[in-house]
């Protein structure tokens, strides 16, 4: 059993890593230079708020996510869930991007 935020091993019958508060996995992710990576867009999200709360679910399924937010949100530093026309992209590997879409489709259901 390995923890997927400090890479510490433990013993089969560990299934939590009291460090870093997380439950272990079964085998650590093999490592791929970012330049392997082909990066995908989510849809656009209005806002940094919504999309930070898309990025902290993304994390927690363990997919790698950055994101990426227009001029007033980056430059200004402008933050918010309502302001007009601002907003922001999350973007993922390509391998994670129908289980990702899952995840953003739930969060975004508004039926």
């Amino acid at each position: 059993m390995f923890c997927p935020e400090c890479e510490s091993e433990y013993k089969d019958e560990i299934l939590f890593c009291e460090d870093c508060r997380v439950s272990l996995i079964f085998e650590l992710p093999e490592d791929v230079s970012l330049e392997e990576i082909k990066w995908v867009s989510l849809d656009t999200i209005s806002g940094d708020i919504y999309a930070e709360m898309v990025k902290e679910s993304l994390e927690n399924a363990q997919i790698p996510c950055f994101i990426k937010t227009d001029f007033m949100i980056s430059a200004y530093g402008v933050k918010g869930s309502g302001i007009p026309g601002t907003k922001s992209k999350i973007f993922v590997p390509d391998d994670y991007y129908d289980k990702a879409m899952e995840i953003l489709d739930e969060m975004m259901d508004h039926d």
